[in-house]
């Protein structure tokens, strides 16, 4: 599920409380949530106010008992004892650090000397540590939010009278779209900027989606508008994303060629989405090269500074362009060489393409002495068989996990009688390789050696546990029998020498070659032996 905040009237942390309750959230879990926290003298009341015309849920957090300041390690404690679920107290220990490192930059101090006042006080322990539970017990998976009006004019806060946004607000929402007014107050505090800015994925226009709930978080002030947050909660259309883009372009062609590597990196550092060269010819039929630079709408300035400093640019061209994406995901996986990070492209919630990291690749493939093609292939088929058949597809179910009942011409792991893929006429130890790539579906190519070994003994006749006799004693046929769970043999045409190659998770595929040029045909029955039977 995803959830969007419309945040037409700005941001806070009772606010986004009284949205996450009014969609849905039961108030006695979240009080269940927040009697796990090792604090005492509050209460959480709500209650269905109206604001304008529209009614709404206001949750209020009435302190009891006189409160001390706390720093960040004091609530990072806090929080880390509660005993809530892992994903709530990592999002809510996130808010908190954002806080005190925006903190930190207003005042000038180290993060560790920071004393909050209003935000270390126990409401607002409650509105983020609220939001987060109430979040995961709805099931969010992800937060898209609206740009956010910061509204103007003054506020009394411990400091004293601060402008609108106040510094640390202000701190918070740097990089993200906003916009002053509509009104003189303040429409955006400190801790909802903290929640919204550390939660958020992106900022921007509703993404498609089907809605199944809103909710509306009533403000604690009457202003000329409804103070209200909107909350939409919804399953994502299984479409690509649609975003707004700024692409700033520079043509040059009399910059020394060295300095290319240095202005890609201090471009990307910047924030830059994506940085490429193209090779053109100019005026006079000058070799030069386009620079292309997509970001943010809000980092033009910026990466247009960098241009200037770093080129030989006099001008610079900026088009707003849009952009179709998947959504992506970040997961790490287990390869016999390491630990390699893996972005999966989504679909929806379907997973249809996935990138190992280059760098954990390379560093893995130096380490061990092994070609970075079979880490960049290991790394491949484990995200595969993490990201599951229903992710992935059909086609990229691992060898060995259960598949639907099909009939035999259908199954995807039963080639039919006579066909499937051909091995290259030379039948070397690459052909076979190349064949079994083609065969069993889920596998990569790295996980079987280039080198084929001699083998300990022959196979001649059928099979133990086959059930039937394979022609392999007779010089012709081609058939796939089992051992049982674990083994799988495969007979290819090429002699009668046997051939055993290691399978991940699955035992030893055996291959008993009878002629040149044959197809090779797979059938994993290893979890029925037997059971083929008169059947080729």
């Amino acid at each position: 599920m995803i959830a969007y905040l419309d945040c037409f009237s700005g941001i806070s942390g009772d606010m986004l409380l009284g949205a996450l309750v009014d969609a849905g959230l039961s108030l006695d879990d979240l009080r269940s949530d927040l009697a796990r926290l090792p604090v005492s003298g509050y209460e959480v009341r709500a209650e269905r106010v109206t604001k304008g015309s529209i009614a709404g849920t206001q949750v209020t957090v009435e302190v009891t008992e006189q409160q001390s300041h706390r720093g960040l390690d004091d609530i990072l404690r806090i929080i880390g004892e509660s005993g809530l679920p892992a994903q709530v107290t990592q999002s809510a220990e996130r808010v908190f650090t954002r806080l005190a490192e925006a903190e930190a930059a207003v005042h000038n101090q180290p993060v560790e000397e920071i004393h909050f006042h209003e935000v270390g006080a126990v409401d607002a322990i409650v509105d983020v540590v609220g939001a987060c539970a109430g979040l995961h017990r709805l099931g969010v998976e992800e937060v898209y939010a609206s740009p956010l009006p910061l509204g103007g004019g003054w506020v009394k806060a411990a400091h004293g009278m601060l402008p609108v946004p106040a510094p640390a607000t202000a701190e918070l929402v740097k990089g993200i779209p906003t916009y002053g007014g509509p009104v003189e107050a303040e429409l955006v505090t400190p801790t909802g900027a903290a929640i919204i800015t550390t939660l958020c994925r992106q900022f921007g226009p509703m993404p498609p989606m089907i809605v199944s709930q809103i909710g509306w978080g009533a403000g604690v002030r009457n202003l000329a508008h409804p103070n209200l947050l909107r909350l939409f909660l919804g399953e994502p259309e299984k479409r690509v994303r649609d975003q707004r883009l700024s692409l700033i372009q520079t043509n040059l062609d009399d910059m020394n060629p060295e300095l290319f590597e240095h202005l890609l990196d201090r471009l990307l550092e910047a924030g830059a989405l994506d940085v490429f060269y193209t090779p053109i010819v100019m005026k006079k039929s000058r070799p030069a090269t386009l620079v292309s630079v997509l970001a943010d709408p809000g980092k033009v300035d910026a990466l247009s500074a960098i241009l200037f400093r770093e080129t030989t640019a006099l001008g610079l061209r900026v088009h707003e362009v849009s952009r179709r994406c998947l959504d992506r995901r970040w997961t790490e996986v287990d390869t016999p060489y390491g630990r390699v990070r893996v972005k999966l492209g989504l679909l929806g919630s379907e997973t249809v393409t996935l990138a190992p990291e280059y760098e954990d690749c390379r560093r893995l493939a130096r380490e061990r002495g092994v070609p970075l093609k079979a880490v960049y292939e290991a790394a491949q088929a484990a995200a595969r068989r993490c990201a599951g058949c229903r992710d992935m597809g059909d086609a990229q179910v691992p060898v060995g996990q259960a598949r639907p009942q099909t009939s035999a011409a259908q199954a995807p792991g039963r080639l039919p009688a006579r066909s499937g893929p051909r091995l290259p006429d030379r039948f070397g130890a690459e052909g076979l390789r190349r064949g079994l790539c083609a065969a069993l579906p889920g596998v990569e190519g790295s996980a079987f050696p280039r080198r084929v070994r001699r083998p300990r003994r022959q196979i001649r006749g059928p099979q133990p546990g086959c059930g039937r006799r394979c022609g392999a004693g007779r010089g012709g046929g081609d058939g796939a029998h089992d051992r049982g769970p674990g083994h799988l043999f495969l007979h290819a045409c090429q002699g009668r020498r046997r051939m055993a190659y290691p399978l991940p998770e699955r035992g030893r595929v055996s291959l008993v070659p009878l002629s040149v040029g044959a197809a090779a045909r797979v059938s994993n029955r290893g979890r029925n032996p037997g059971r083929a039977a008169g059947r080729s």
